[in-house]
């Protein structure tokens, strides 16, 4: 089995290598970098916007061509050609876990001085994204556009059955007691296939977060989803799903014919009425403007609901230079272009999620789209929860991203089977991932120094917290509670 991987392994590597000698760089007066990235058809605009923005701001001095390498935008594919030296230019899809994994198997080039210089740097993009840019302090990547999920609103569907739309922030219970209202009026003798649900699906963690705790503790050195909090919501989600059938299960969702398309199932539902809202980023609506004929949908946003802590997560579809680029000078050109008016304009026109400056959310064209009056109000409120309740996911250093997202799904789909209890999965996946923490440390010694040194913090944490005494905000690592504990004013001034 070992050689049949190895053997695999060098075929690709060899694939890789000759089908980068048959780029057409040496037919080319000019240089021509690669830009690897998903197939969406908005990257052609956005290429072409490239070329012309490069001749407007540097004329003749600096020119070259930037071409889309949809075929190896793949994880494994951008790892295999990166290490073996033939990587495209510019890795795209690196904000995030995928960033800090790069860079730990030492493909990417750290931009932070060429960013500074030209303009890419943090402070053009949303504070909050720092730590999926970043590692070590180091800037590895800038947004190619940036996502703060809401729950979109079919208005007409409120309507149909006599209710208001749900408010722009509601509670855990509102959300409930709406819900149950919707579907008892909406699910009298229908079939399967006609159900309607308030919601397409809600994520556990940042009902938890809405209460005030998080999956990992202040210094990212321990999981601690087994607590309280955290099953409880468990057990309320189950409620939703198998009880008040508020949310669909997959049973649900399989009794709908209608066939996935671009985003997914979800968002034809939604347009069908299946669903009162869908749980999406402001890119919905490269989906949604093509339904109802093209005369668009009767749209509201508003937040999740909450326990107490309105949230929503912020995450990132990043570029990264490759460090092994024959053309790494030239790389930053198109960085900095991320961050200028043109490029963000075309996130603003394609609807493709949020434009990575901020500064680009205040223009008449994001807030009030001439073509699409019916989502004026959607955008703002987008602009509203990236600005203001938006916080990305913690990440521990001492852990991969993906061994911990791997063992929650696994700890909460033996729930959903009825295999476990909430209580069993949280204390599962709290034991399994704190094993991986102690595993990954013996493996990567280095960071062991660290981890002791923020163990001593955690230490100083908890006693504080028992003394109920403000807490220094250089000891929090998790940016959730660096954002909670200033908010309720358990941070030392």
């Amino acid at each position: 089995m070992k050689y049949i991987f190895l053997g695999a392994l060098l075929i690709l590597v060899i694939a890789s290598i000759l089908m980068k000698g048959m780029q057409p760089d040496a037919k080319s007066k000019v240089p021509v970098l690669y830009w690897s990235t998903d197939p969406n058809p908005a990257r052609t605009t956005q290429i072409e916007v490239f070329q012309e923005w490069l001749k407007k701001t540097y004329s003749n001095e600096v020119d070259f061509v930037m071409k889309v390498d949809t075929v190896n935008s793949d994880n494994s594919k951008v790892v295999i050609q990166g290490v073996s030296g033939v990587g495209s230019d510019i890795i795209g899809h690196c904000g995030g876990p995928n960033m800090r994994f790069r860079e730990a198997v030492g493909i990417l080039e750290p931009v932070t001085d060429m960013a500074k210089q030209m303009g890419f740097g943090l402070d053009k993009t949303f504070p909050v994204l720092a730590p999926d840019l970043t590692v070590g302090g180091e800037q590895y990547a800038f947004p190619l556009n940036v996502t703060a999920p809401q729950l979109w609103v079919n208005v007409d569907v409120f309507k149909k059955y006599g209710m208001e739309a749900p408010p722009s922030r509601w509670s855990i219970e509102e959300f409930e007691r709406i819900g149950k209202k919707l579907v008892e009026k909406a699910n009298k003798d229908v079939t399967p296939d006609k159900r309607v649900f308030l919601v397409s699906y809600l994520a556990a963690n940042i009902l938890t977060r809405s209460k005030g705790v998080d999956e990992f503790n202040e210094t990212l050195t321990a999981s601690q989803a087994d607590n309280p909090t955290y099953i409880g919501v468990l057990d309320l989600i189950y409620k939703w799903t198998e009880v008040d059938k508020i949310l669909p299960n997959e049973a649900d969702r399989q009794a709908f014919s209608t066939e996935a398309g671009y985003g997914g199932q979800a968002y034809q539902m939604f347009a069908n009425g299946n669903y009162a809202m869908l749980n999406s980023g402001r890119y919905a609506l490269i989906q949604l403007r093509e339904f109802n004929d093209g005369k668009g949908l009767n749209l509201k946003v508003v937040e999740f609901p909450n326990g107490g802590f309105p949230n929503t997560s912020i995450g990132t579809r990043a570029a990264a230079v490759y460090k092994g680029g024959k053309h790494m000078n030239l790389t930053y050109y198109f960085m900095q272009y991320l961050a200028s008016p043109e490029y963000n304009n075309t996130i603003i026109a394609d609807a493709d999620a949020l434009p990575p400056n901020p500064e680009a959310m205040k223009t008449e064209e994001f807030l009030r789209p001439k073509d699409y009056p019916n989502e004026w109000g959607c955008h703002e409120a987008f602009a509203n929860a990236a600005n203001n309740i938006a916080i990305p996911a913690a990440f521990s250093p001492f852990v991969l991203d993906n061994t911990v997202g791997l063992e929650r799904t696994r700890a909460e789909g033996e729930f959903k089977a009825n295999r476990i209890t909430a209580a069993e999965a949280a204390a599962k996946l709290q034991r399994r991932v704190n094993n991986e923490i102690q595993i990954f440390l013996k493996e990567n010694p280095h960071l062991m120094p660290e981890y002791q040194k923020r163990l001593k913090i955690q230490e100083q944490i908890d006693q504080y917290k028992k003394e109920g005494k403000p807490l220094p905000d250089e000891w929090i690592y998790n940016p959730f509670y660096k954002k909670y504990y200033k908010e309720k004013g358990m941070i030392a001034e």
